[in-house]
């Protein structure tokens, strides 16, 4: 008896083929593969100053293109405007 209203409860929280959407709309239209890409985490073994010890960091593929963005951005205002040393 306990058996089979599981499985009444079961069935009941099943979805009817009625309710499923078509097989060609799994994901909204508004969804690109680009997106979906830019939700992907990778995972990369980064250099850390001080150690020969590589560290494993894992991000997003559109954090780690932002970290990139950032820093190329930081070695160009580093040629832009060079600090010399100052001697004191």
């Amino acid at each position: 008896m306990v058996i089979d209203l599981l499985w009444a409860a079961a069935a009941s929280l099943s979805p009817t083929p009625a309710a499923q959407a078509p097989a060609g709309a799994s994901l909204p239209a508004k969804i690109s593969a680009a997106a979906i890409a830019d939700d992907k985490v990778s995972c990369r073994n980064v250099k850390v100053v001080g150690t020969r010890i590589r560290q494993r960091v894992c991000h997003t593929e559109a954090e780690w293109r932002e970290e990139e963005r950032l820093a190329r951005e930081a070695l160009k205002d580093r040629e832009r405007n060079p600090q010399t040393p100052q001697n004191q």
